[in-house]
């Protein structure tokens, strides 16, 4: 695997040739958009800053943070983002020996949506978009997830979590 690693100001040309760009959680809702929103490479984006401005939330209103001890359930059983998981169990994303947060964010109706906060079905921890799929503003110019996990918490993550961003890299991975 070859690793570009490119700040968030550009060019979206960086993006030319990759398979994946990747968006740390680090990058502020400002820095990143809009250049890279239209390139026409899958995209995972982690945590919930940069959502507003590629256009899959309606603005800050859309998205928010709960503790990572907050469970979390599918939503959709038959969608690839939710690998093996059992449905209607609530779990947990974040080993408790990690005191941090979880991200959400309230995309359009055209999304694929994996994962929610317990009971909130409109507030979503994973979720993704088809090539074509209308977000809130314009158009996915190929496959997107957002992952409401920073990047930095990876190394925590439990095995539904580990299970769910494997999940989420290997559907990108074969976007056609």
């Amino acid at each position: 695997m070859t690793v570009t690693v490119a700040a968030g100001t550009g060019p979206a040309s960086l993006a030319n040739g990759q398979n994946v760009v990747i968006v740390s959680s680090g990058v502020g809702s400002g820095d990143f958009v809009p250049i890279f929103k239209d390139v026409a490479v899958p995209m995972l984006v982690f945590g919930n800053s940069a959502y507003s401005n590629l256009g899959w939330i309606t603005g800050s209103s859309g998205k928010g943070t709960v503790g990572s001890t907050t469970l979390v359930s599918l939503v959709d059983t038959t969608t690839p983002l939710v690998s093996d998981l059992m449905t209607g169990v609530g779990f947990k994303m974040i080993l408790d020996s990690r005191s941090t947060s979880l991200y959400w964010g309230t995309p359009a109706p055209a999304a694929i949506r994996a994962v929610s906060i317990m009971g909130q079905q409109t507030q979503l921890v994973s979720f993704g978009y088809e090539k074509g799929a209308a977000l809130m503003t314009g158009t996915a110019a190929a496959r997107r997830i957002g992952f409401g996990v920073k990047i930095d918490s990876l190394q925590d993550l439990t095995i539904e979590g580990f299970k769910l961003v494997m999940a989420a890299i290997e559907w990108l991975a074969a976007a056609p």
